[in-house]
């Protein structure tokens, strides 16, 4: 910007070089978020825009809104819109209106106003083409406009509203869809959708970010306990051209020592050492496939293999991930120590607990570093499990003098609270509920792995107590024909990584998403599946059984694909055949033609909307279900609102979790304006001004009749 003013004040600038440097800030944002140094520079380019001492360009108003958006400077945002709207093309298009539209959703506008929006872009922009075929089929619709639309519905809950909107954009534009766009359903909607999209964008040529794909693959060990889902993730995920980061590998790692027995009476004797050195070798060879593209373990690697090896009573494997990592030239930090200390705890050696625990406090006086909480909560945990309370409080106690008051309190408030939490468990009566829902101890649980590390590594951080048990499965190691299908599989990832290609995803009938299980589709053009999963119930009662691996992978077609593709011949051809988006016949990266290409779309969002719809019906039944047991007391029934969101997601997508609260915020604020105006409450105009000033002072309130725009 050094040069900006000269330039503009000899008139040199030209309309790309405006997009050019609003992009360029828009950017520089994204990566330092130094707010203060960036808005000016906006605020001054909107002032000249405004002036027409520069030309205008749509694209700089898209960069510009968009980046007034991420700063959540709406007021400043909503008054360049309303000075936008007025302009012609060479400020304001289509997309615009897109990035306008994502604008007001994440200040928590109403749907309605935002889908009024949407059909004003189409009747603006969409030229000789019906504004109502503009939106039902997306010809003349452009990109970015289509993502802000999804944006809203998705962030307001209608899912049925994104897919239809999602499936128009992968038609249209199935190479050119913005990773962004498949990111949102990913944050979003449960994590069987979740995998199919994702796979989706791989086989498209559009990975996601890397930081998705780390907390995708531990809510499908979390729900899922499925190996082969998670390491074809990953080779999905390398086949379109992403770059794995070490979590990805400290996932793989995780669920593959976790599918080993925990039962100490089950890891003994010849056949368990075959497995466990079969399993050993494939965590080496996964390891040697990650350092093909430069992707080394990590301490956190190490440490979750030292975990693992004290939930499953092996010595040898907590040594060994001991050595490994030394081997490896790391060095062993805190949160080693603090494994080590919870694995000989949960391996009931009272020696080799004490030697741990007098290694970790020679590290931190070696190191200089402080007293954490967590340091003591390894302790604590340790030490009941060998029932050494004693101990455990003398050692707190040694430790006064080198700690702060405050932690020294709350380390001897966490042993008691601690211990009678263990005495009172004992203590209770085995119930018959909790047989059935509590996870089997044939396998550990991302739950009990993170309670016992105390500390867990950066690929297990957010899997503590948010996610619901998983029903478990037989260990796969324990069958050979399963083990030998998990070795294909990482022989499979390893052939990626070494060619450094791009994965013909075509040519393989692995990654190709079946259909829905039904015959015939009847009804929105493109997308929705006839059968629901309430009127097919005989199909759909083993489905909780399947793996996600099963019913995306190879499964036959319930009708036949010539017949699919005659379906869907009629289907495009009955409606509007497709004149806009890319052409045809254009073949990808990943092996497809766009026509093939968005066939395979086609039945993939058939499956989407099949597993959303089995999705909404398991959460309507346990509505009921809560309703039931809370003997129908009038309330909100808390229920998860998806598998896709938690954890780390929600830490990548804290803009869109906030967006939702103001949806959620405006819409009780509208309820309870309503309901005090219909009851003539004294003090309903105050209410009033309240939830406007959630939208901010321009923004209609949809709904309710009879109140003047203030």
């Amino acid at each position: 910007m050094t040069s900006y003013p000269t330039l503009r004040d000899v008139g040199v600038l030209t309309p790309d070089d405006i997009s050019n440097l609003s992009r360029q800030i828009h950017t520089k944002y994204r990566l330092t978020r130094n707010e203060d140094e960036v808005f000016k520079h906006i605020e001054r380019i909107i002032a000249d825009l405004k002036s027409g001492e520069i030309p205008g360009h749509p694209l700089a108003s898209v960069h510009l809104m968009s980046c007034l958006k991420d700063m959540e400077r709406f007021e400043v945002a909503n008054e360049f819109w309303k000075w936008l709207i007025e302009k012609g093309e060479t400020h304001c298009d289509a997309r615009v209106y897109g990035v306008a539209i994502e604008n007001y959703t994440y200040q928590g506008v109403a749907q309605e106003e935002l889908e009024k929006m949407f059909m004003e872009a189409l009747e603006r922009y969409s030229e000789t083409v019906d504004p109502k075929v503009a939106r039902d089929t997306g010809r003349a619709t452009r990109l970015m406009l289509l993502q802000g639309i999804i944006t809203a519905r998705i962030l307001h809950g209608d899912w049925r509203g994104a897919y239809e909107g999602f499936d128009i954009s992968v038609r249209l534009y199935p190479t050119l869809t913005p990773a962004r766009m498949y990111e949102l359903f990913l944050y979003e909607r449960p994590v069987k959708e979740a995998y199919i999209v994702f796979l989706m964008a791989c086989r498209a040529g559009t990975p996601p970010k890397p930081p998705t794909l780390t907390p995708l693959l531990k809510e499908i060990w979390a729900k899922h306990r499925d190996v082969k889902a998670m390491i074809r993730l990953v080779y999905a995920f390398v086949g379109a051209g992403g770059k794995p980061f070490p979590q990805h590998l400290n996932s793989l790692i995780f669920a593959i020592l976790g599918s080993l027995p925990s039962d100490a009476s089950k890891n003994k004797g010849e056949e368990f050492d075959k497995m466990f050195d079969a399993t050993m070798a494939l965590i080496r060879d996964l390891i040697s496939a990650f350092s093909k593209l430069q992707v080394y373990p990590s301490e956190g690697t190490f440490n979750t293999i030292i975990s693992l090896g004290g939930k499953l009573q092996r010595l040898d494997l907590v040594h060994g991930g001991m050595k490994e990592l030394l081997a490896a030239h790391l060095t062993p930090n805190m949160v080693t120590y603090r494994t080590i200390v919870n694995a000989f705890g949960e391996m009931k050696d009272k020696e080799q607990f004490q030697a741990s625990w007098e290694d970790l406090c020679a590290a931190r006086k070696e190191l200089d570093i402080p007293w954490d909480i967590k340091d003591f909560i390894a302790l604590i945990k340790g030490g009941l499990n060998l029932d050494m309370p004693g101990y455990v409080c003398d050692e707190i106690k040694a430790k006064k003098q080198e700690t702060s008051y405050e932690l020294y309190r709350k380390s001897l408030g966490k042993m008691y609270s601690l211990q009678s939490r263990m005495r009172n468990a004992s203590a209770a009566p085995p119930s018959a509920a909790s047989s059935t829902t509590e996870p089997s101890f044939s396998q550990p649980t991302p739950q009990t792995i993170a309670t016992s590390t105390t500390e867990p590594p950066p690929s297990q951080q957010s899997l503590q107590t948010t996610t619901p048990k998983p029903t478990l499965v037989p260990s796969p190691l324990f069958d050979l024909t399963k083990r030998l299908k998990i070795r294909s599989e990482v022989d499979n990832l390893s052939t990626i990584f070494t060619s450094g290609k791009i994965y013909d995803f075509a040519s393989s009938p692995v990654f190709t998403t079946t259909t829905t299980p039904t015959t015939t589709p009847t009804t929105t053009p493109t997308t929705t599946p006839t059968t629901t999963p309430s009127n097919n119930n005989n199909n759909n009662n083993n489905r909780p059984r399947e793996k996600i691996v099963d019913i995306d992978f190879v499964t036959p077609d319930i009708t036949p694909p010539s017949e699919l593709q005659s379906f869907y011949a009629a289907l495009t051809n009955s409606v509007s055949k497709v004149s806009s988006g890319e052409d045809a016949l254009t073949r990808t990266a990943t092996g497809y033609t766009v026509k093939e290409l968005r066939f395979e779309n086609w039945r993939s969002i058939n499956r989407l909307l099949f597993e959303a719809e089995l999705f909404e019906k398991e959460m309507i039944e346990k509505r009921i279900r809560g309703m039931v047991m809370r003997g129908k007391q009038d309330g909100v029934v808390a229920v998860d609102g998806g598998e896709g969101g938690a954890g780390d997601m929600k830490k990548m997508f804290e803009g869109e979790e906030r967006a939702k609260k103001r949806i959620e915020d405006v819409r009780r604020g509208i309820k309870g304006v309503k309901r005090a105006q219909g009851g003539g409450e004294v003090g309903w105009r105050k209410e009033e001004l309240r939830v406007r000033g959630l939208l901010g002072r321009d923004v209609k309130i949809e709904g309710i009749e009879g109140l003047e725009e203030v």
